[in-house]
């Protein structure tokens, strides 16, 4: 906690979507599920911060 002034770019979570479940539909279940193309998105969100 005393060392966020010390980070070079915001803390970035990387979760499923904030829905009340998880749909029984496999589309709508990947979109709402992290997976490796959100986390490579989010990486590159944080390297050009």
């Amino acid at each position: 906690q005393e060392c966020f002034t010390y980070l070079d770019a915001p803390v970035k979570i990387i979760g499923a979507a904030n829905l009340p479940a998880i749909p029984l539909n496999k589309a709508l279940e990947a979109q709402m599920l992290p997976n490796a193309d959100k986390v490579a998105i989010a990486i590159g969100e944080l390297l050009s911060y």
